[in-house]
């Protein structure tokens, strides 16, 4: 009661962009450990049998709310949205966790850096986000420190360098899709449809590559499935608070994260390079944030 009461003072006296910040930074560090997490389980499980099981969990952790909330008519013209942005979410996580199977956390939270680029771009192209010059500048230098990360024609690009790059174009369109949705819908509706979609798709895939798994594994993907319910609601949360433009420069909290999280788990070494580039999209992400719409 007291943590609800909190976060409801939180909604009244503060701005827009301070709410923005606080939803957007607790969704970075759960979709982090949900990075973690992910990483785990495609040691032992195919990413859409994963998939399959993180939805259910999804769904189960949902239904709580969907029981005391109304989530509105089911008509095409309003799932509609809704069954597109499962069939990204789908390849987006299909992507995402195939690509942590091939590399350490750090270094796909360094190449993700790519994303909040791609995603300012489609809010001005799609959107008519309005970006200053300052913030134009923070992504142009961001972009620097992304090549540095990733090197091209210098470091050896393998398969999961592919998939994690994929993985950034589909969030960053999945992205738009959800502010728009979050004009109309409530952020927990939201969250709650994404799974409702996926699940029927990774069901289907997860037929041609089925194993029996583990108790374990199993657990691990209600771990998976927790996060990616904490990162959806407070994504949704920060989406409708403001614009998107602003809150992608704040996307650099995640490498430090993503670097200890990955170490101590896994025992993963960034190297200078990773934090080298970081370090370049860090300052850009604080230069960019400072910056005004227009």
């Amino acid at each position: 009661m007291a943590t609800r009461l909190s976060l409801l003072r939180l909604q009244r006296p503060y701005s827009a962009q301070a709410r923005g910040v606080f939803w957007i930074t607790l969704s970075i560090t759960s979709f982090t450990c949900f990075m973690v997490a992910g990483r785990h389980v495609t040691q032992s499980m195919h990413p859409f049998e994963a998939l399959f099981f993180r939805s259910i969990f999804m769904l189960a952790f949902m239904l709580p709310w969907a029981a005391k909330h109304s989530i509105g008519p089911i008509t095409w013209k309003r799932m509609g949205p809704f069954a597109v942005r499962g069939v990204l979410a789908m390849s987006n996580m299909t992507l995402l966790l195939s690509a942590l199977a091939l590399l350490p956390v750090a270094d796909v939270s360094a190449i993700n850096f790519i994303r909040p680029m791609l995603t300012t771009l489609l809010a001005v192209m799609f959107l008519h986000e309005t970006v200053g010059s300052q913030r134009w500048i923070a992504i142009a230098i961001g972009f620097v420190g992304a090549l540095i990360i990733i090197r091209p024609g210098f470091a050896d690009i393998n398969t999961g360098v592919f998939l994690a790059l994929a993985s950034c174009a589909t969030a960053a369109v999945t992205f738009i899709l959800v502010k728009t949705l979050s004009g109309r819908e409530s952020p927990d509706t939201i969250a709650f449809y994404q799974p409702v979609f996926v699940l029927p798709i990774a069901a289907v895939l997860t037929l041609f590559v089925w194993q029996i798994p583990t108790w374990l594994d199993i657990a691990w993907c209600g771990v998976l499935g927790l996060f990616a319910i904490l990162t959806h609601r407070t994504m949704n949360r920060a989406f409708a608070a403001v614009e998107l433009s602003f809150l992608q420069p704040l996307d650099f909290i995640r490498l430090p994260i993503a670097a200890v999280l990955g170490w101590l788990a896994f025992g993963d070494a960034t190297d200078i390079w990773t934090w080298i580039g970081g370090t370049i999209i860090f300052f850009a992400s604080i230069y960019g944030t400072r910056g005004k719409a227009a």
